[in-house]
């Protein structure tokens, strides 16, 4: 039990470190966004929001963005858990002498390397082969230079294509197993990430979390454009007329003028300094 409480622990400090990466990097995402979209880029695929879901979105995002970091982070330490457990019972339980050997020698030895009993090639020997030979192949009949794309004995190329199509449609088992593991494992990290949609292609408009991030980005640039906000600034200061200026010689300044270019100068040097 100790053991396994430690493994947990263990476990969600190494998930809460990827969570916590994902978000740094959804930081700066969001500023390169942010700063494409005060310069004009508008993504084509994605119509601007209405005011209502735009004000909408500001109010659910503090909220699902917590949510959706939440679930991430008990999902990948659900993930490392379990394969904590079976290096434990494939690995460590296995010297012990408390089960039988069922994963290393039978599948991974014997199945994926070399077996002893018939003399066969496992299946990684044989798919890298396979891979040589295909590059011998590539190199010594069917490439006409390092830089065309065209190729030589066509006849002989389709043969070879045919019987490759077959190979490659069994060896690429293997190849879909590790590309699932692989999606899964980055769909945990990358479901705490809003300003990417989860679904491929077109489907992002069925990603309700992705189109919501997308109307606050809206609103935000809205209310943030350093332009406007500069502009704004500027037109409550000539308003107000309430702020003193000193000049170089400590004396204060009245003339309009030299308050206006005061004015703008600092602006100018606000706008310059929150944009690079």
């Amino acid at each position: 039990r100790n053991v396994l409480g430690l493994v947990v622990g263990i476990c969600g400090i190494l998930a809460a470190i990827a969570v916590f990466f994902s978000a740094v990097y959804f930081l700066g995402s969001h500023r390169d966004r942010m700063i494409k979209m005060y310069r004009g880029y508008r993504n084509p695929q994605l119509k601007a929001p209405s005011s209502a879901k735009a004000i909408v979105a500001l109010f659910k995002f503090s909220g699902v963005q917590i949510a959706t970091m939440t679930v991430s982070w008990l999902l990948l330490t659900s993930i490392l858990v379990l394969f904590a457990i079976f290096l434990t019972v494939s690995t460590v339980l296995v010297p012990l002498n408390y089960i039988e050997d069922w994963f290393w020698y039978p599948i991974v030895v014997e199945k994926g390397l070399y077996s002893p009993t018939t003399g066969q090639l496992g299946i990684l020997p044989t798919m890298l082969l396979n891979y040589l030979a295909l590059r011998f192949a590539a190199w010594l009949l069917f490439s006409v230079t390092k830089t065309s794309y065209g190729v030589n004995r066509q006849g002989l190329f389709f043969i070879v294509d045919a019987i490759e199509a077959l190979l490659f449609a069994i060896n690429s088992l293997v190849g879909i197993v590790v590309r699932l593991l692989m999606s899964v494992f980055a769909q945990m990290i990358y479901l705490a990430r809003l300003d990417q949609s989860l679904l491929p292609g077109s489907l992002y408009r069925y990603d309700k979390f992705y189109k919501m991030y997308t109307a606050y980005t809206y609103m935000e640039h809205y209310h943030t454009h350093p332009v406007f906000v500069t502009a704004l600034y500027f037109m409550m200061t000539q308003q107000s007329g309430s702020r003193s200026f000193v000049g170089l010689d400590n004396q204060p300044v009245t003339s309009p003028s030299q308050r206006r270019r005061i004015v703008n100068r600092w602006q100018l040097l606000l706008t310059l300094i929150n944009n690079p």
